[in-house]
């Protein structure tokens, strides 16, 4: 029998009845329960299942770890179930055998299990050792396969060794063949460069610019041995005496070509270009070429013999030195294109260089006291009359004469190299720009220091050879554009530089010819010239597109490189020497504003009456803008600028010189009133407490003093932008006319108050007379107004 174990607080032992609140969640459902007893065991498993849960769910919120397994309480249960004792004993005998029932189900599920596990504990056993020995067998069968591909391998390295080695052979082979190709190729060359070097009767300039190329590409393949093997160091080194070589005899046949012989054998030979200079000047002052074959002059101290023995030995090296013809020079030019970039252009310069040596020698400024000297011997007997006529080709009132020298060289380069440079070398270009960077330092040296020009605080000849020169680089560009399609930066290709026409008022071109007299374009001297231009451009065009085509072949084209405009190149010298000039626009400045103090005329034109002269100082002022930005829009535009606001400020000091004076010792109360309390408060300055009597009519000036300060005030304002936008971006920052603007306000204040203190004045006595009337005797108004209806 079971019975409640000690202790037990169940009603049967204790006798107390149970508790309302546990007896009112029982009811029916549990007595019934308590009658089945497997229903019972059922709920004990569900029962021991919820307490587990509660456990792990109250672990959980007190953050601990929860119990393997929560007691179960017997009694409790008991007393949950069975209420009374005698429905314990009534049910005791089933719930028994339904635990010893549960009891035995649950040890033959134990046993079966056992028994299973028994079975297949053998089988188990021995499929891990057939695993095993899978494993194992697997093992040995990899490293089998392992060492068959070690000896495959090794019978494939061992089969294939010689042919690697031949391998190997072939690729050396191929590269030795190919060098010793390059090799022969460029010991090839070189011959063929030294048979074009010694070519008859001139080298053969056009397979030696072909030749330079090849061999500069066959020695690159040979760099790394040219320090290293001693016969590619000479071959490299014949390479460069052939090149020297070739640029040395072409630079030859140009001087001969342009200079003569003798002329060629004196700059190769270091004979002193001033010693030529000197001689050249007094023996031919008038001639402003090079004159082929000239040789120099007799040296003193010399005999006759000797300097005929010279001239024979001069003659025979001419007759040893041809002249090249076109076509060899034509093709040394692209020789030149061969060597590079660096050898075209020294050649450039260096040709350029002796064009402009007589310029140099004929042109350059000499110091002061040379001058003297040559002044004081050319009163001695026996002195030639054309040294005075020499000395001044180098003044500043003779620039044109270094123009036309220039024309005349252009001429003699184009009867002498026809169609030879390309166009794309700009050769024209840069021989212009060289001779405008030496005329700028020629200028540099009559404008200041010892070589200083006697004229160079001349205006009229500073403006007229500042003039002749921006004329000249104009000319210059549009001859290059028309001639050579010369390329200019900040223009386009199609577009032309349009010179400004000297006719006032004028918007056409020019036209210029060969002597470089400028034409209008739609004149009838422009149309002509423009005519035998377009003749002889017909006449000279199969011959230009052969020489194209002959520079051309076996060459890609080359492009034409854009280059800086010539404006500005030689005429920048006259920027910071332009004081004779400003000082000439201020006196006429000066003389318009003397004129205008008794000037009292009015132009009633516009919309307010102004003083006639005011107008004619801003008509001067931008007919003066525009006479220098067609000069220079720098230093001497910025000094301009200057030299208009002094003279607006003399003008503002002119217009209030037009208002009559201060009456001295004048009333402050007009006919008994005090003016301040009639018209406002004041200011207590003197000028402003000031009292002024316009004489009959003169309130019409003060009225037109007013209308022209503003009429200055606004064209002022007008005035800054126009030289703001004008100007040279270094002095836009500068440029502020407010000052001016003030002075004409101060003046319209000044006028104002002159005006009002004037009518003022007029009207004293009837303010008078009416301040003395007794209105208390008056008790009605008995008078009519004019002014009242």
């Amino acid at each position: 029998t079971m019975a409640p174990p000690a202790g037990a607080s169940s009603p049967s032992a204790s006798g107390a009845p149970p508790h309302a609140s546990q007896m009112r969640p029982l009811g029916s459902a549990v007595s019934s329960m308590s009658s089945d007893p497997v229903s019972l065991l059922d709920s004990l498993d569900s029962f021991t299942a919820s307490r587990a849960t509660q456990a792990q769910a109250a672990a959980k919120v007190a953050n601990a770890v929860p119990s393997s397994s929560a007691p179960l309480d017997p009694v409790e249960f008991l007393n949950r179930h069975y209420t009374t004792e005698s429905m314990l004993l009534s049910q005791l005998p089933p719930l028994r055998n339904a635990v010893s029932e549960r009891m035995n189900r649950l040890d033959e599920k134990i046993s079966t299990a056992l028994q299973r596990q028994s079975e297949t504990a053998e089988a188990t056993r021995r499929h891990v050792q057939d695993a095993k020995a899978s494993v194992e067998s697997l093992e040995r069968r990899i490293r089998l396969v392992q060492e068959k591909a070690s000896q495959s391998e090794r019978a494939v390295l061992e089969i294939t060794k010689d042919m690697k080695r031949l391998d190997f052979a072939k690729q050396h082979l191929q590269k030795t063949i190919t060098t010793l190709k390059r090799l022969h190729m460029l010991v090839h060359a070189v011959e063929q460069l030294r048979l074009a070097c010694l070519s008859k009767p001139f080298p053969d300039y056009k397979s030696a610019s072909h030749l330079v190329d090849a061999t500069r590409l066959l020695l690159k393949h040979f760099d790394a041995y040219t320090f290293k093997v001693e016969p590619m160091r000479l071959l490299g080194k014949k390479v460069t005496d052939l090149q020297s070589e070739l640029r040395k005899g072409l630079v030859r046949g140009f001087r001969v070509v342009a200079f003569g012989v003798s002329k060629t054998l004196q700059l190769e030979g270091g004979v002193s270009g001033t010693a030529i200079a000197e001689e050249t000047k007094r023996t031919s002052p008038t001639s402003l070429l090079p004159v082929p074959g000239s040789s120099l002059l007799p040296t003193p101290g010399v005999s006759a013999d000797s300097e005929e023995t010279q001239e024979d030995a001069e003659e025979e090296e001419e007759e040893s030195i041809p002249i090249m013809p076109r076509d060899v020079l034509a093709d040394g030019c692209l020789l030149l294109d061969a060597l590079g970039s660096d050898s075209r252009f020294s050649f450039v310069k260096n040709l350029c260089a002796d064009l402009l040596e007589p310029y140099t020698q004929l042109f350059a400024p000499t110091p002061n006291e040379a001058k003297t000297q040559a002044r004081a011997n050319s009163f001695k007997i026996g002195a030639s009359p054309s040294s005075t006529e020499d000395k001044d080709l180098n003044c500043l009132d003779q620039v044109e004469r270094r123009f036309a020298w220039y024309r005349r060289l252009l001429r003699d380069v184009d009867d002498k190299f026809p169609q030879v440079f390309p166009s794309y070398w700009n050769f024209h270009y840069s021989l212009t720009h060289y001779f405008l960077e030496e005329t700028k330092v020629h200028y540099f040296a009559l404008l200041e220091g010892p070589c200083r020009d006697a004229d160079s605080a001349n205006a009229t000849i500073l403006l007229k050879a500042l003039q002749k020169t921006i004329l000249f680089e104009k000319e210059m560009m549009v001859w290059l554009q028309r001639e050579y399609d010369t390329v200019f930066n900040e223009i386009s290709s199609g577009e032309k530089v349009a010179a400004p026409s000297p006719v006032k008022g004028g918007d056409d071109g020019l036209e210029f010819d060969d002597m470089g007299n400028a034409a209008p374009t739609y004149s009838p001297e422009g149309i002509k010239i423009r005519y035998e231009r377009q003749k002889k451009e017909q006449e000279r065009g199969g011959g230009e597109q052969a020489a194209l085509a002959a520079l051309d072949e076996g060459r890609a084209p080359a492009e034409q490189v854009p280059v800086d405009p010539l404006v500005g190149v030689g005429s920048s010298a006259f920027d910071d020497y332009l004081a004779p000039y400003i000082e000439l626009e201020e006196q006429s400045m000066d003389e318009q504003l003397v004129a205008s103090l008794d000037d009292r005329a009015v132009d009633a034109r516009g919309e307010l009456p102004v003083f006639t002269s005011s107008t004619n100082l801003f008509v001067y002022i931008k007919g003066s803008i525009t006479r220098c930005t067609a000069l220079t829009k720098g230093r001497a535009f910025f000094l301009l600028y200057q030299a208009f606001q002094e003279a607006l400020q003399k003008y503002a000091t002119v217009l209030s010189g037009k208002l009559p004076p201060a009456v001295t010792g004048g009333p402050s109360v007009v006919g008994g009133l005090n003016i301040a309390g009639v018209y406002g408060k004041q200011d207590s300055t003197p000028a402003s407490n000031a009292t002024y009597r316009i004489p009959p009519g003169g309130e019409t000036t003060v009225s037109n003093v007013i209308s022209t300060c503003e009429y200055c005030a606004d064209t002022v304002e007008a005035l800054e932008d126009l030289i703001r936008d004008t100007i040279d971006e270094d002095y836009q920052a500068r440029i502020d006319m407010t000052d001016q603007q003030e002075a004409f306000h101060d003046v319209i204040a000044k006028s104002i108050r002159v005006l009002v203190s004037g009518l003022q004045y007029r009207i004293d006595g009837a303010i008078k007379e009416m301040s003395n009337i007794n209105w208390s005797s008056f008790d009605m108004v008995g008078e009519e107004s004019t002014y009242v209806r």
